[in-house]
């Protein structure tokens, strides 16, 4: 089940688990503003700090958190410095995602040092990955698709530093950064990354078939290249076709391998599948037929609740999994089973919630609705909190108190 997978380059767990933690913070960061502006009758889902505070302070961190174990995991190569490396990313980003919440919450002049940080947290990260990517001999599927993750990330950056300088009045904004910015951000940055994890993920913890190489090969990049192109002609209902089939045909696909898997266990990640890949096709359809603003509002707001689900059907997996393989790997004998790491009721608890809050934001017009999603933010984030300190915690009980091999030379 795990063959070619090595931790011998693997960084600290603390490492992983210090993205997954700080992200799940600005998920009950964005709930709490979120309350405060419905109680001041001005939230919306659209709102640009709201909007930031979940891309970039919940996606990003643990997306970065994923790529930092799974890039040396399934490549072989160490990240330089990891540590370090996490912890000026984090420092970086924090403080440059505070700025960015406040110069656009309380009208702070706080651009600039919005701008520097955000850029340069991004780039520590982005830069000690590149660096080691000079050193792989051989690039998977999950690899590549990380890699053009990465490049998209870059580019939703300098976007949106040209954004943000617009907003500063720096510099005049036209109205394609948006587009472009937004675009790239959804389909290329994360679009691109939970495709090339899924490659991997769903055939090695669920042994469900591979993906038909037809699909990552042709089909993803001509419909990715597509959309793009669409869009920079300013074909912009027919960029909607495009990216409404990339977003479509990972969902329908993802869903027929998911039920072909031969592990046929119930437990609530699977679910969390199921709700991502499901929300993938819907808002795809209606990206298709999204005729109005509202009706695309509607498709953007199901897509993003996809990649949370799916976010969080990759975490409880991948949380579990690692804390036994760094205990087994540091030679401890008596293993916790995973499904103790974090058990399954919590992770029930957390998808009935998350599903409740799903619909909620779908409503998120109406105040009842809006202020139900925002205290959901916050429970979610208390939730996975938990279960992260609860996994390490055991992780370093284990580690500290159960008998290891002792290696002779």
């Amino acid at each position: 089940m795990y063959q070619g997978i090595s931790l011998t380059q693997a960084p600290p767990l603390a490492v992983v688990f210090g993205f997954f933690f700080n992200a799940q913070v600005y998920l009950g960061l964005a709930g709490i503003l979120g309350l405060a502006e419905v109680w001041q009758g001005g939230f919306s889902l659209q709102g640009i700090y709201f909007i930031h505070c979940f891309s970039i302070g919940f996606l990003l961190l643990t997306m970065f958190g994923a790529i930092s174990q799974m890039l040396p995991v399934l490549a072989g190569v160490r990240l330089q410095s990891p540590k370090m490396t996490a912890f000026f990313t984090l420092l970086c980003l924090n403080f440059g995602l505070v700025a960015f919440i406040a110069a656009f919450r309380w009208n702070l002049s706080l651009f600039g040092v919005a701008l520097v940080f955000l850029v340069l947290g991004i780039l520590i990260f982005v830069g000690s990955v590149a660096l080691k990517l000079r050193n792989i001999e051989h690039f998977t599927p999950t690899i590549v698709y990380i890699c053009a993750a990465l490049a998209s990330l870059l580019l939703t950056a300098g976007f949106g530093v040209a954004l943000l300088g617009g907003y500063a009045q720096w510099w005049d904004m036209p109205s394609w950064l948006t587009r472009f910015h937004f675009s790239l951000g959804g389909l290329g940055w994360i679009g691109l990354l939970i495709i090339g994890v899924s490659l991997q993920v769903l055939p090695m913890f669920y042994v469900a078939p591979a993906f038909p190489k037809a699909f990552f090969v042709a089909l993803v990049p001509l419909l990715l290249l597509a959309f793009v192109l669409s869009l920079g002609f300013g074909l912009e209902k027919l960029a909607l076709v495009f990216g409404g089939g990339f977003i479509a045909c990972f969902g329908a696909l993802g869903l027929f391998i998911l039920g072909r898997r031969k592990r046929k266990i119930k437990e609530a990640s699977i679910t969390f599948w199921r709700v991502g890949l499901s929300a993938f096709m819907i808002a795809g359809a209606l990206m298709w037929g999204a005729i109005g603003l509202e009706l695309l509002n509607v498709s953007i707001s199901i897509f993003v609740g996809g990649v949370m689900a799916i976010v969080y059907a990759m975490m409880y997996k991948i949380v579990p999994f690692l804390t036994w393989f760094h205990l087994s790997y540091a030679g401890v004998l008596e293993l916790p089973n995973m499904r103790e790491i974090v058990p399954q009721r919590i992770i029930k608890v957390h998808l009935i919630l998350f599903i409740v809050g799903f619909g909620c934001a779908l409503l998120w017009q109406v105040s009842v609705f809006a202020s139900l999603f925002c205290i959901i933010c916050v429970l979610l984030s208390l939730i996975a909190g938990f279960a992260l300190c609860k996994a390490y915690r055991i992780y370093t009980y284990t580690l500290n108190n159960a008998p290891r091999m002792v290696w002779q030379t």
